[in-house]
């Protein structure tokens, strides 16, 4: 894919994740929670967790809330998409992934996992957009080093 395709399809997938957000709402009753809030830019997102009452720590269900821009906004949609059945262990592994993508120190391997998610490779041209993509991620490393 040339340069100018991928720039143009992490735009569409911003845009359209940041109108009709995946998994964005709040979970009523109990449930593991976190709000995470950069104080860079003033952006927040706030975590709800159900794990699964018969394999211990394996993500349920997950939703995200919070006040963020269109970036913070798409990757929260696409990590809740990409761990929803996962168990911590699977879970930490898409997490080192990501960061590596973002890094740009991933593996061809960690790419092909990680699927929708790598349009963010695309950040490498925005470094000052990292932090917006990396948000909901730091919420969830703080969610599991409250709840584990």
């Amino acid at each position: 894919m040339s340069l100018i395709g991928s720039h143009n399809l992490y735009q569409e997938v911003i845009l359209t994740l940041n109108n009709s957000p995946l998994n964005y709402g709040k979970i009523d009753g109990h449930c593991a929670k976190t709000i995470y809030h950069n104080q860079m830019c003033g952006d927040t997102v706030e975590l709800h967790v159900i794990f699964s009452e018969h394999e211990e720590f394996t993500i349920e269900k997950i939703l995200f809330s919070g006040e963020s821009c269109a970036i913070t906004k798409a990757s929260a949609s696409l990590m809740t998409t990409a761990i929803k059945g996962k168990n911590i262990n699977q879970t930490m592994d898409i997490i080192k992934a990501f960061r590596n993508l973002i890094d740009n120190r991933h593996s061809q391997t960690e790419e092909k996992d990680l699927g929708k998610l790598n349009i963010f490779k695309s950040l490498e041209k925005y470094p000052s957009r990292y932090n917006c993509a990396i948000l909901p991620w730091k919420a969830l490393e703080q969610l599991f080093e409250e709840e584990i």
